[in-house]
């Protein structure tokens, strides 16, 4: 019990220091909707981050899959025919 106690008397404490910093002037809100300048660009900054990322992974994902389509064709390499390819005009 006193362990949850403190957890939230950390919390919210944690949530008390931007504010009354905001408050003080200390941290600039200038649409005043209480949340600080400085944690909505890190959010943004996140954000865009992290849709990089998954945008990367995607990628990734695409370049494995063509990989290991063409993983088939290896066996066929080996036995040393001529390759079928386009044909010549």
């Amino acid at each position: 019990m006193k362990f949850i106690i403190i957890i939230l008397i950390i919390l919210a404490i944690i949530v008390l220091i931007p504010y009354v910093l905001m408050k003080l002037g200390k941290l600039e809100d200038k649409d005043k909707d209480n949340i600080p300048d400085a944690l909505e660009d890190a959010g943004k900054k996140v954000k865009d981050t992290t849709s990089r990322v998954g945008e990367e992974f995607s990628d990734v994902g695409k370049a494995f899959k063509e990989v290991f389509n063409q993983l088939g064709d290896i066996p066929k390499a080996f036995t040393g025919k001529k390759r079928s390819g386009r044909k010549k005009k």
